[in-house]
């Protein structure tokens, strides 16, 4: 159990998801999402004051609201404890959240972002270090010499960085 089924985030799922990425259509989706066996979600819906939404129109976010919400109507035996599961379950709804987001396309992971950028200054590195000929075979012979010294001493700087 557990995971954000596949087919929400391609063809028609990936369209849902990326107007509203905590929206699913069936009560097998929430029952993924949450982590739990669809027998509990239809439990969940069929209790007075019972999770919120429509057939076809189930909103995560406002399932997780009531599901939270709910942990205040039971009787508490441990407060620290209750406060704790429900930290919990709000982490694990804002890293599901997260999830969906980045499958969508609304999130972009670290790592490749480093590695894009490392290679954008990679490329500008290696233009920058053919620019010292470049420009002097353009600059009167006296020059040229001087010119390519000062490029050097510009990508040493940049070496550093």
């Amino acid at each position: 159990m557990g995971g954000v089924p596949h087919h929400l985030l391609t063809g028609d799922g990936m369209a849902a998801a990326k107007k509203n990425p905590f929206r699913v259509r069936t009560l097998g989706d929430v029952a993924a999402f949450f982590g739990v066996a669809p027998d509990t979600v239809k439990k969940w819906r069929s209790r007075p004051n019972g999770m919120p939404g429509t057939p076809g129109n189930w909103r995560l976010d406002e399932i997780a609201q009531w599901k939270v919400a709910r942990m205040g109507d039971l009787k508490p035996h441990d407060e620290k404890r209750d406060e704790l599961e429900m930290r919990r379950l709000e982490i694990d709804v804002e890293s599901k959240q997260l999830a969906l987001q980045k499958k969508a396309g609304g999130l972009v992971d670290r790592a490749a972002a480093i590695a894009t950028i490392a290679e954008m200054f990679n490329r500008v590195k290696v233009r920058l270090e053919c620019s010292p000929y470049d420009m002097a075979s353009r600059a009167p012979q006296a020059i040229r010499a001087e010119m390519v010294a000062e490029f050097r001493l510009i990508l040493k700087e940049f070496e550093s960085w």
